[in-house]
Formats: C-alpha cells, structure tokens, sequence
C-alpha cells in the first residue's frame, strides 16, 4: 500500500510550497516514488513538484471536478508510486462561496480520506500558535490533522516556547521546526511564483528545501503518520517528443512562454486516443509532423514577446495551419499569442500571430480572477451545442480591440457579478482567457478528437 498526506495551511504564504518542495525531495531521496498533487486551479506549483519527483503533478479541485473524478484521477495518478504528496491552496477551509467546502483543501483531503499536516508561519507568535492549531485541527469532523510544521522559527528560545504550548493539544504532533532561511524563498512576480522553467537555478533550489526539510523535519515521524491509499491504476502519461500511439497528432507548446497546462487534459486526450507531442513556439521552426490540432496554453508570453514575434518561422507555420483548417485552440497566453498585438506596460506594442481579430494590452493588476463556468453556443470541435466545462480565469491582460470573430461560449462567474470573456473563434481556431479543466466534462476529450480525425 502507498502513503498520503496532505500539506496545508491557515493561510496563504505560510510555507506550503517550501514545505511541500521539500518533502517530496526528501522522501524521493529516502528511495519513494512520490507522485505529487496540487489542490486548485494552481499551474506554477504543479512544475514546480515535478522538479522534486520527476512525475508530473494532478491539480484536484472540488469544484471543477466532481468526487468521482477527483477519486478516479488520483488513483489513476498514484501508478507505480509509492507515496503522495497533495499541496493545499490557499488556507486549509478557504472555499468558494456559498459552500464551505467546495473547492477547498479541506474538501479534497476529506474526500481522499488524507491526514493533513498544518504547516504554521509561527513568526509573530508563541504560546498563540496552540490555540490556532487547535482550532483548525477540531473545526471539522472529517478534517484529521495529526501533525503540524511550525515554519519560521526564530531562535532556539522561540522553539522552546512554541513547543511548550504545542505539548498541551492532544492528538497533535509536533513533527518539525524550520528556521528562517531566505535562501529558500522562491521568487515571485505577476500571477504567482516563478515558473520552474525560470528558476535560476532549479536543482540547487530543489537540493536547498530537501537539506532544509531532511534537517529539521522528523521524515520518520511523518511517515508514520501517512495514510494507506489504494495502489493506483496506470495513469497515462505524456509521451516524450517525437513518441505517441499513432492517433492524431496534437502539437502541445511548452516553453517559458507557455507552460500552464492541467496534466489531466493531456492525459484525457492520449486516453481518447491522440498523440500528444510538445513543442516550442520560442525555439522550433516549425509545428511537429502530421500535426491536427495546436495547443497553446497558458503562461508568460508577454514576458517573452519579442522572442515570439521574432521567430517568424513558427509564427508563419501556426498561420499556415489556420489557413490549412487545422484545430488550434488557445488559452489566456495562447489567446494573446494568437491575437494580433500585445502593448506591454512600458508602451510597446509587438505584433504576434495576427490570426484571431483582438488586440491586448497589459495591465499593472488582475484584470480577471476566479471560477468559471463555459457552455458552448455554436458546435466547435468541443462537441454539438451546450457542451459545459468548467475552469478558471486569472490574467493581467485585457482585450482593447476586437473586430470579428464569434464568441462561441456563454460564461459566467459563479461567485462573482462580473461579466466574463466569451471566447472568440474564427474558422477552426478557438480561444479564451478560460483555462478549461477536462475533467469537468471528460466526454469533450473524444469529441475533440474524433474532429481531429475527420479534418
């Protein structure tokens, strides 16, 4: 039987992912297959955990995919590991509105059946941290906080001090202790953390949280408090370029400029019987052979525009495919890459693919951020008319021209009184700021692919 735990939180920027990072470096050197998990619509963290295990990392969420599926995908996931790593989101019970437990770390860990271990930012506090964890570890009846990290420990005064009011919580250990180190913070900018593609140097920050987690983490006392998980199915996995199962081909850009991709629609389309093989729109010159349908996902392209638009050869490739009738289906970065101009926020205005008739700008704020919720309008290549999805939106550009297109999706916001982006489309090329999650309607994988093999 494999172990499972589940890294959580009272609140955002407590350590999760250091811990977490950590961890799975840890156990992976202690000789464990570790396949990681990242609750939410998370895409930095989820690269980041594949640095430390050499898996690709699952995003679970409550409330783009129902327990079934979430159930179904990890076990399918857990093949050939031996333990699981699941990182919250946000604070341990933060859920989205209206229900207390949609969405949340809390829900997954009840539904998986997973200890959680709390790890505590203790920097501003001592005798108070027992009452905080208190609370969280009797709040919910199906909620099992065995094991709490109490992170940013000052001194050895401090940990004395924090232990002795820990010493009176029954039921809960006291598995580690981090000091400060800012050697170890990952460095962010816009949308979050820096993606594991622009990490400086990403083995040595790899090796710095498994030193810093193996020197002051009781790695026994945890795994001892892990719980049994089924064995897993055999998930499937991406194949590595230029390898597939003969299916149609689906072109998969994956560079610093684009890199956010939920592992489960990749998955869902080999499954459905694609051959998903990546490439590069900074480097490549030109989309891999027999290609049927481009995907271009979420990630930094504005950081990256003038490499783009210099690789004209890609550029005019990915036009040639449009023109061809080929599916091309863009996400919030892959959408602006197939727009006609970016204006960056120091003014600057580089032209990309000139495809789809919108035109963007970059903004110094969110201009969009949380669930959503899409159902087709007209028949694309996601299947007939009212096909539902479900997603999440978060982006800093927005769109200041448009001129054409249709807008293929009704969406909505469910928490929200905003108006939502309903994509555009133009021919076979189909885009929106949405990052739709496949898992939500898993049946849109076939139909996406059977219209890859009649074009």
């Amino acid at each position: 039987m494999a172990r499972g735990l589940v890294v959580a939180a009272p609140a955002s920027g407590m350590g999760k992912t250091t811990v977490a990072v950590g961890l799975m470096a840890a156990l992976t050197s202690r000789g464990e297959v570790v396949q990681p998990f990242k609750v939410g619509p998370d895409f930095i963290d989820a690269g980041l955990h594949r640095l430390a295990t050499g898996r690709p990392s699952y995003n679970l969420d409550g409330w783009m995919v129902p327990e079934k599926g979430v159930k179904g995908l990890f076990s399918r996931a857990m093949g050939g590991a031996t333990s699981a790593i699941v990182e919250g989101a946000m604070g341990l019970f933060d859920s989205a509105p209206g229900d207390p437990m949609a969405g949340s770390t809390a829900q997954i860990a009840a539904w998986l059946k997973l200890p959680v271990v709390l790890v505590v930012d203790c920097s501003h506090q001592a005798g108070s941290v027992a009452a905080l964890v208190h609370g969280f570890a009797t709040f919910h009846p199906h909620v099992r906080i065995p094991m709490v990290i109490l992170n940013r420990v000052g001194s050895a005064r401090h940990a004395r001090l924090l232990e002795d009011a820990l010493s009176s919580i029954e039921g809960v250990e006291l598995v580690g202790m981090i000091p400060r180190d800012p050697e170890c913070r990952t460095p962010s900018r816009h949308l979050g953390l820096v993606t594991a593609q622009d990490l400086p140097s990403p083995s040595y920050w790899v090796e710095r949280l498994r030193q810093l987690i193996a020197s002051h983490v009781d790695m026994d006392r945890l795994l001892a408090g892990m719980a049994e998980v089924p064995e897993g199915g055999h998930g499937v996995r991406q194949p590595a370029k230029g390898t597939g199962a003969g299916g149609p081909v689906v072109a998969v850009a994956q560079d610093e400029a684009f890199c956010f991709y939920y592992q489960e629609n990749l998955d869902l389309l080999v499954q459905a019987g694609a051959t998903v093989i990546p490439f590069s729109p900074l480097r490549d010159r030109d989309l891999p052979p027999e290609t049927k349908m481009i995907y271009l996902g979420g990630g930094y392209p504005e950081l990256h525009a003038e490499a783009l638009a210099s690789n004209r050869a890609m550029m005019e490739a990915i036009r040639a495919a449009h023109r061809a009738g080929i599916f091309i289906y863009g996400e919030c970065g892959g959408m602006i890459y197939l727009g006609q101009r970016i204006r960056l926020r120091d003014g600057r205005e580089i032209p990309m693919c000139g495809i789809l008739p919108v035109a963007f700008a970059m903004e110094g704020r969110f201009q969009a951020l949380g669930y959503r919720q899409v159902e087709t309008v007209e028949e694309t290549p996601f299947g007939p008319v009212g096909i539902v999805l479900r997603g999440h939106e978060f982006h800093y550009s927005r769109i200041v021209a448009q001129e054409g297109g249709t807008a293929p999706f009704e969406s909505s916001a469910p928490f929200q009184d905003q108006d939502c982006h309903r994509g555009v489309k133009t021919g076979n090329t189909l885009a929106g700021y949405c990052h739709l999650h496949l898992g939500s309607n898993p049946e849109v994988a076939s139909h996406i692919v059977d219209f890859l093999r009649r074009i």
